[in-house]
C-alpha cells in the first residue's frame, strides 16, 4: 500500500462478515442501502472489513442484512460528502 490511503478489505460472503460483526463489538459498524427500481445495493462496514452486493428487493439475504444491521445498532449511512464541503 502506498501513502496514508486507508482501505476496506472486502469479504465475499455476508455470513462471514455477520459472524465477524458478532465477535467484533468494538469495531465501527455502518451500512448503506441504495435502491433503484427493483434492486438494491447494500454496503456493510465492520471495522476495516466490508461487504458489497446487489440484490433483488425480494431476496431473503437482503432482508437478513437489513434486520441484522438495524437490530445491532449499525449506523444507517444516507450518503457521502467531503469534509471540506460539509458546512458549505
Amino acid at each position: 500500500m502506498q501513502g496514508d490511503n486507508k482501505v476496506v478489505n472486502l469479504v465475499k460472503k455476508w455470513r462471514d462478515l455477520k459472524n465477524y460483526a458478532i465477535h467484533a463489538p468494538a469495531a465501527a459498524h455502518a451500512y448503506q442501502s441504495i435502491e433503484e427500481k427493483e434492486k438494491a445495493q447494500i454496503r456493510v462496514l465492520v471495522g476495516k472489513y466490508g461487504f458489497i452486493k446487489e440484490y433483488n428487493l425480494t431476496d431473503p439475504e437482503l432482508s437478513d442484512i437489513m434486520v441484522f444491521c438495524d437490530q445491532n445498532g449499525f449506523l444507517d449511512i444516507s450518503g457521502m460528502i467531503a469534509d471540506d464541503r460539509f458546512f458549505q
